[in-house]
C-alpha cells in the first residue's frame, strides 16, 4: 500500500467540526448535518446490564442529563442478561418515576448472561436505524449521544463509531491508576473502539457472536474487514474536543491484570473463530502504530498524557508491554481464553508479522 492511501484511510480523522461544535450550533444545524428533522430523530440507547446495581442508576441519570434537538426522542432500552442482583428492580422503579416527555425508558430481561445475547436481543428489536450501546458503569458527557448519532448519521462510509472513554476516578493505586490514563491516552489518540459508548448502523452490521467476549474489538476488525477502515470513526480525538464518556477505573493489582488477560485471551480467540479478519486487525494496528525506538517512545510518554509524573509514564507504558507478552503465555491463554482452541495457527501468524 503506498503512503498516500495509507494516510487517506488510516490516518483519516473524523469529520473535525463534530468535535468542536458547540451542542447549540450543532441543534440549530441538526437537519443540515444528519439529514434528519429534529422531529424525526430517535435516539435508540442500548444497556446491556449483568449484576450493575451500585452504578445503574448513575448511568441512566446521566443519560437524562442529555442534550437532545427539540422536537426529538430518545429510548433508553436496558437488557439485563443473567442478573442475580437487585438491577432489575432499580431499573422498574425508575420507570415508574420517569417524567421526561422526550424519555422512554424500557426493561427487557434475558435469563443467559452474555453482553452479545442482549445486544443482539435489541437488535432484533429494532432491526435498522443508528443502534448507541453504552456500558452500565459509564456516565457520558451531556453532549454525546447527539455527537454520536450526528457522527453516524452525517458521513454515509461511518458504519460504527465510538467516543473515547476517560477514567474519572482520583482514587487508588497511583501506578494502576498511571496505566488506565497511559491506555486510554494511547485509544484516544491513535482510535480504537472501546465497548463503553458505541453505535453502529444495524442493518449494515451481522449479529455479535454470542461466545466472544470481546464486542467492541469485534465490531472494529468485522466494520473494517468488509467496509474498511474508514467506515470506523471516533470522537474524543481532537485535542479540542468537548465529548467523553467517563468511567470508574479498577483501584486493585489483581483487577486491572485479569482485565488485561482476559482482553487478550478474548482477542485472540476472536481471531481463531474469524481468521479472516487478520488483514483488518493489520489495518488497525497501522493506524494505532507506536514509535518504533526507545527514544521515540519516552518522548512519546513525556508529551502525554498530561498529569502524571514522567516515571509513573515510564511505568505505564513498559510495565503494559511486559504484562501484554506474559497474558500471550499458553497457560494464561488456556486460563483466561473460555475454551479457546488454542492450537489454531492464526494467532502466531498475528505474532509474526511486521506492521
Amino acid at each position: 500500500m503506498n503512503q498516500e492511501r495509507y494516510q487517506e484511510i488510516f490516518l483519516n480523522p473524523v469529520n473535525e467540526r463534530l468535535e468542536i461544535i458547540s451542542t447549540e450550533e450543532l441543534f440549530d444545524q441538526w437537519e443540515a448535518i444528519t439529514g434528519i428533522s429534529p422531529e424525526e430523530t430517535v435516539f435508540i440507547v442500548i444497556i446491556p446490564v449483568y449484576n450493575e446495581e451500585s452504578v445503574l442508576a448513575h448511568s441512566i441519570a446521566h443519560l437524562t442529563n442529555q442534550k437532545l434537538p427539540r422536537g426529538s426522542k430518545m429510548i433508553v432500552h436496558v437488557v439485563t442478561n443473567g442478573c442475580t442482583d437487585n438491577s432489575e428492580a432499580i431499573v422498574k422503579e425508575i420507570i415508574v418515576n420517569n417524567t421526561f416527555d422526550s424519555m422512554e425508558i424500557r426493561l427487557d430481561s434475558i435469563e443467559k448472561a452474555g453482553k452479545a445475547l442482549a445486544l443482539n436481543h435489541a437488535r432484533k428489536i429494532y432491526k435498522e436505524g443508528i443502534m448507541i450501546q453504552l456500558d452500565a458503569d459509564t456516565f457520558p458527557t451531556s453532549n454525546a449521544i447527539c455527537k454520536l448519532f450526528a457522527l453516524l448519521a452525517s458521513q454515509e462510509n461511518c458504519v460504527a463509531g465510538g467516543i473515547m472513554p476517560k477514567r474519572i476516578c482520583g482514587d487508588g493505586n497511583k501506578h494502576i491508576l498511571a496505566w488506565q490514563d497511559y491506555f486510554d491516552h494511547q485509544m484516544r489518540t491513535m482510535g480504537g473502539l472501546v465497548g463503553r459508548l458505541l453505535a453502529h448502523k444495524i442493518e449494515l452490521v451481522v449479529d455479535f457472536p454470542h461466545n466472544l467476549g470481546s464486542e467492541d474489538t469485534w465490531l472494529e476488525y468485522w466494520t473494517a474487514y468488509n467496509y474498511g477502515a474508514h467506515a470506523v470513526k471516533f470522537l474524543g480525538r481532537h485535542p479540542k474536543s468537548d465529548v467523553g464518556a467517563n468511567y470508574p477505573g479498577v483501584m486493585n493489582y489483581e483487577e486491572y491484570i485479569l482485565q488485561l488477560f482476559r482482553w487478550v485471551a478474548e482477542y485472540e480467540k476472536l481471531l481463531q473463530e474469524f481468521p479472516e479478519l487478520l488483514s483488518a486487525v493489520v489495518m488497525s494496528w497501522k493506524r494505532m502504530e507506536q514509535p518504533s525506538n526507545i527514544i521515540a517512545n519516552l518522548k512519546d510518554i513525556k508529551e502525554n498524557p498530561e498529569n502524571l509524573s514522567f516515571f509513573d509514564k515510564i511505568v505505564a507504558y513498559y510495565f503494559l508491554k511486559v504484562l501484554g507478552k506474559v497474558a500471550k503465555l499458553k497457560k494464561f491463554r488456556e486460563k483466561f481464553g473460555k475454551g479457546s482452541n488454542w492450537e489454531s495457527p492464526v494467532t502466531d501468524r498475528v505474532g509474526a508479522l511486521k506492521i
